[in-house]
């Protein structure tokens, strides 16, 4: 997904100008971790998908994975 083909008018509350900077991938030069925070069905695994999409075609490799799944493993270890 880019960011020209994403549909903005839902959520209203989506801060377009800072989801646009996120897929120019300034996190991953900096080392950084990007988290959605929000309600059910607001479009965070949507956007989170896309990131690593983006990244995956810039030659990244990503890893994706849910709060539950980040707390399930951090508690095994």
């Amino acid at each position: 997904m880019k960011p020209a083909s994403f549909q903005w008018t839902w959520p209203k509350k989506l801060n377009r100008l800072q989801v646009q900077q996120l897929f120019r991938l300034p996190f991953i030069k900096e080392r950084g971790n990007v988290i959605f925070l929000g309600g059910v069905g607001l479009g965070k695994t949507h956007l989170a998908t896309a990131l690593g999409y983006e990244a995956c075609l810039q030659g990244y490799s990503v890893l994706f994975t849910t709060t539950v799944e980040a707390i399930n493993t951090l508690t095994a270890a």
